[in-house]
């Protein structure tokens, strides 16, 4: 019975050595018939070895030899190692089109795309680490996941549009037509349009790391870290889903459907059919991290790796047997094949992407290589008189004769080490022929106009050449050549645009230093800096126009008599006043009048005959009209009074006698009206304008003799207590300084007490309300932001109302500090009485301390009338109304406008009667009005995004980020911060990665706050953003 067993077992044996010698022979023979291989004569005898144990009977040996002789069969010739490019860091994701004459790469913050020979086309710079990348059959199009956004991109690396996921993106598929594009991204798979509108989306039990899609895009097969492979329909519907060891790293599918391939943590690759059933799985050794999928399901490749080590990749065939392998520097993340299997591309973490090709077309490349290096040599033998090209020939034809023996290694290698030195000789003679032509055309163009930016750049190519860089070389100095080129055209435009200018300066106020400037610019060669002075000398000349004023001399005249009149014409304008001309109303008959010109800040006096047609005290109206530098037609209005009398003789005018200045001790305020502005002043400010009056001050815009447009703040009366209250004011106010505080310009009590100070455009109290909460939440979460900084200065206001909080161009300012006070050590201080009923708080009505809470509830106070158009609390006298404040609680805001609901929580929070049960400080108001705002804005970003309104993505960007900044959420400021990397470029740009690299430094040190100047930048750097600087 024993030797019965002993029989079996060495049949068994002897048919697996057998079967094993048949394999190894049918592969080699295929080997020879196809591939002029000289190595497959070694494996012949490897092979012979193995037959001559069979026939000794030793068959363990004879399989042993046998499948080496297969693997080895396998892994010298199936593929060879084109090129490997590298990238600078880890290699995340890879992609190959179908005739493998593109390949896209992500790598760090760039997608790359490189030709079938390995040199760079172009890469593009996300706004994150590009995890995954996918190109459609003919490289039209490239998707590629990046941080929270899936980008679109076309062949020449164009922006098409950008998705955002509010999550990091980890895996991007598209099909061919770019119709369908499917992205994987934290517990969901995004289907989106050519145009980047999300179709649906499905949610997993875990991170979905990987997906693809079909051509027809009517499946879709996601893997996630639940450890399941999803199997979903063009609608979003599961049709199935498989339980793999470990997570799925990476998934495929064929365009049919039919097979399904994943790579998993568990070391596996799995083949699955279209209805999910297993047909079988190949364990690796390592954690398999990428797959890929030939159309007809006959090959699969894979790259695998442990974290830390190296990696591989492997090619598989329909029934899971490994066809041939290739170690990598470090583990394979990434892996795709052409559909005949000819072109296998890996990205690895060793920082290279690979691309192999199969002995089916590795003669046809070689024989490429060979005939480029051909034409290579023979351009450089036709152009330039190199002695060296004679042993690239020599070289070439080794090559040649390697390949005719089949040796396709050393074939390759060789010709492609004259093809390197051919361009390199190439590449030498080019870049010096170039240089020398760069410094002809800036010797001629040197001797008119400065062009040391092109000197500079030729510098750099001279120092590239001599450093063997003979690319970089050559581009640099075509670069110079075009530059120098540039700016001769470029300056010969702005000289002739001076010249033009240099006959209008006499028409236009401050045109001449403005080409002063540009002519100094001009001579330094800083040419951008005069297209700037001079859009500024445009812009002078079209918004410059005259102001005329007319003046009669004398306007004392006998009825019906003719006198010789002289009128003076002031031109307060900045530009000329030309054919002016006079219409005079029919009360004087006017003769002998000219028509005259009068240059700018000048004055003209012209005589004529006036005769008056009526007796008394007659409004005369004088017209008059002129035209300007641009012909431009203007009209202006005066009314004199003239004083006729019945009466004949001469009328000796009174001189006028000069006033006297006097001493500070002298000095009596001259009575005026309400709306009139003090004489006293009157030497400061010219075009004074009434605006409105306070409690105790009237507001008059002026403007001052620089020309500066301003607010002067006067008292209505000048006593003791309107004295203090002035002091107090100059006091507090003057400490402030804030883009949410109205600005103290300048401020003084002689010759009379007056404030000069910011002009803004409106209040709060001139807009219409309701206001969208929206808006409304930005406003006070703006005016807060003023009020943290008083606080921070330990001054509170104790008097916000809508009239006191300004409005310029859209911003708030906090105006009227003349309640404010100083906190001081001690708590006990109460309050004053001299507050605005309707937003006082309970410990002002009742006489109580007041401290940086009241200025809370009074901003709730504010906040509820700008949502509802109401104030919470009424009353038909002051008693009623602090009855309100004190016992009633406001109506809800929701009741009275429904879209207040968002914010209704923080209204009321603020409207606490009692002060500890209110936001104990402004940064804890902000706080709640930046998550209100940072939800609206996120979907008001996304929503614009997704239409591809960039404008608008970027304002909401800006807003995002400085609503973070300010409430010290350094991570979220730092977010938006980089994401508006993406929407930059130039000055603005350097400007932007300055506060990336501030607000990292912060968060990397644990530094909790943003500084007042940091965040004062940012808005001068979002401002120039958004006026696309």
């Amino acid at each position: 019975m024993f030797s019965n067993i002993l029989r079996i077992f060495k049949k068994n044996k002897q048919a697996e050595a057998e079967r094993s010698i048949e394999d190894a022979k049918s592969i080699i023979s295929q080997i020879k018939s196809k591939y002029n291989i000289k190595e497959a004569e070694s494996l012949l005898s490897l092979l012979s070895q193995a037959e001559e144990a069979f026939n000794k009977g030793d068959y363990l040996k004879a399989k042993e030899l046998a499948l080496e002789a297969k693997e080895k069969a396998i892994s010298v010739i199936d593929y060879f190692t084109l090129w490997k490019y590298e990238t600078g860091g880890p290699v995340t994701s890879v992609s190959i089109t179908s005739d493998g004459n593109y390949i896209v790469a992500g790598s760090g913050h760039y997608v790359y795309l490189l030709n079938k020979e390995g040199r760079l086309l172009w890469k593009y710079e996300t706004g994150g680490p590009v995890t995954s990348v996918s190109i459609t059959p003919d490289g039209n199009y490239i998707v590629a996941g990046s941080g929270h956004y899936v980008y679109l991109l076309n062949k020449e690396g164009r922006l098409l549009w950008m998705y955002t996921t509010g999550r990091d993106v980890k895996s991007v598929s598209i099909t061919p037509d770019g119709n369908y594009i499917v992205a994987g991204s934290g517990y969901y798979v995004y289907l989106l349009n050519k145009e980047g509108r999300l179709l649906w989306m499905y949610a997993t039990r875990g991170a979905v790391h990987s997906v693809s899609i079909t051509p027809d895009g009517n499946y879709i097969v996601a893997g996630s870290e639940d450890d399941n492979v999803y199997l979903l329909n063009r609608e979003g519907w599961l049709l199935w889903m498989y339980t793999t060891g470990r997570d799925v790293k990476s998934v495929s599918i064929t365009p049919d459907g039919e097979y399904i391939v994943a790579g998993s943590w568990d070391e596996n690759v799995y083949l699955f059919n279209k209805e999910g059933r297993l047909l079988w799985k190949y364990e690796t050794g390592s954690i398999v991290w990428s797959v890929s999928i030939t159309p007809d399901g006959n090959y699969i490749v894979a790259g695998n790796g442990f974290i830390l080590g190296g990696g591989n990749v492997y090619l598989l065939n329909k029934e899971g047997r490994l066809l041939w392998k290739y170690e990598t520097g470090g583990p394979v993340t990434s892996v795709s094949i052409t559909p005949d299997g000819n072109y296998i591309v890996a990205g690895s973490k060793d920082d290279n992407v690979y691309l192999f090709a199969s002995l089916e077309v590795i003669p046809k490349i070689i024989e490429k290589i060979i005939e480029n290096t051909k034409k290579i040599i023979s351009q450089i033998k036709s152009k330039y008189n190199i002695k060296e090209a004679e042993s690239l020939l020599s070289l070439l034809s080794q090559a040649e004769e390697a390949f005719n023996k089949g040796d396709y290694l050393k074939a390759k290698e060789l010709a492609l080490n004259a093809k390197e030195r051919a361009i390199e000789i190439n590449n030498h003679a080019e870049a010096e022929r170039s240089i020398e032509d760069a410094k002809s055309i800036i010797s001629q163009i040197k001797s008119k106009y400065n062009i040391k930016e092109a000197e500079d750049i030729l510098s750099q190519a001279e120092e590239a050449f001599n450093k063997g860089d003979y690319l970089k070389a050559k581009e640099l100095a075509l670069n110079a050549k075009e530059r120098a080129i540039e700016i001769n055209k470029q300056a010969e435009e702005l000289e002739k645009i001076i010249k033009k200018l240099n006959s209008k300066v006499e028409l236009i106020s401050d045109l001449d230093k403005l080409l002063e400037s540009a002519k100094k610019e001009f001579k330094e060669g800083n040419y951008e800096n005069v297209s700037q002075y001079l859009n500024k000398c445009d812009e002078l000349i079209n918004n410059a126009k005259p102001k005329l004023k007319i003046k009669l001399l004398n306007t004392s005249f006998t009825y019906n008599k003719w006198d010789k009149v002289k009128m003076e014409i002031i031109n307060e304008g900045n530009a000329i006043a030309k054919n002016i001309i006079f219409e005079f109303s029919e009360d004087v008959t006017v003769r002998n009048l000219p028509e005259i010109e009068v240059k700018l800040k000048n004055k003209k006096i012209v005589e004529f005959h006036l005769k008056p047609n009526v007796l008394g005290e007659v409004p005369l109206e004088i017209k008059v009209k002129c035209k300007d530098h641009l012909n431009r037609e203007y009209e202006f209005k005066e009314t004199i009074t003239l004083e006729v009398k019945e009466i004949t003789g001469e009328i000796t005018p009174t001189p006028e006698t000069p006033e006297k200045g006097i001493s500070p001790a002298e000095f009596t305020p001259k009575p005026t009206t309400p709306k009139t502005f003090p004489p006293e002043l009157s030497d400061r400010y010219i075009e004074v304008e009434f605006i409105g009056k306070g409690g105790f001050a009237r507001v008059f815009k002026a403007k001052r003799k620089d020309g500066k447009e301003v607010a002067v703040k006067i008292p209505i009366s000048l006593d003791e207590s309107t004295g203090k209250s002035f002091l107090k004011e100059i006091e507090n106010w003057t400490k402030l300084n804030h883009n949410n505080i109205v600005k103290i310009y300048d401020y003084n009590i002689l010759p009379i007490p007056y404030f000069e100070m910011e002009l803004c455009d409106k209040s709060l109290a001139d807009l219409k309300k309701p206001l969208d909460p929206e808006r409304a939440a930005w406003i006070i979460f703006n005016t807060a932001e003023g009020l943290k900084y008083a606080h921070s200065q330990k001054i509170i206001h104790r008097d916000l109302k809508p009239q006191n909080i300004l409005l310029k161009e859209g911003v708030p300012k906090i105006s009227d500090w003349g309640l404010s006070k100083v906190v001081a050590d001690s708590s006990s201080a109460t309050t004053t009485k001299a507050f605005t009923p309707y937003y006082a708080s309970p410990e002002q009505i009742n006489g109580k301390s007041t401290d940086n809470r009241t200025d809370i509830w009074q901003l709730g106070v504010i906040f509820y009338e700008l949502v509802t158009g109401e104030l919470p609390f009424k009353g038909d006298t002051l008693v009623e109304i602090g009855m309100a404040i004190v016992t009633k609680d406001p109506t809800p805001p929701s009741k009275i406008n429904p879209e207040a609901k968002e914010v209704e929580k923080i209204i009321m929070k603020c409207l606490e009667k009692d002060k500890k049960e209110r936001y104990q400080s402004v940064i804890d108001l902000q706080r709640d009005l930046a998550e209100y705002l940072g939800i609206k804005y996120k979907e008001s970003l996304k929503l614009s995004v997704s239409r591809k309104d960039f404008k608008r993505s970027v304002y909401y960007c800006c807003e995002l980020l400085l609503l973070n900044m300010k409430i010290n959420n350094m991570i979220e400021a730092y977010k938006y911060a980089s994401d508006l990397l993406n929407y930059t470029s130039g000055e603005v740009k350097q400007e932007v990665q300055e506060l990336c690299g501030g607000l990292k430094f912060r968060i990397e040190n644990g530094i909790n706050t943003v500084p007042e100047e940091l965040i004062k930048k940012a808005e001068v750097m979002v401002h120039k953003i958004r006026m696309g600087f």
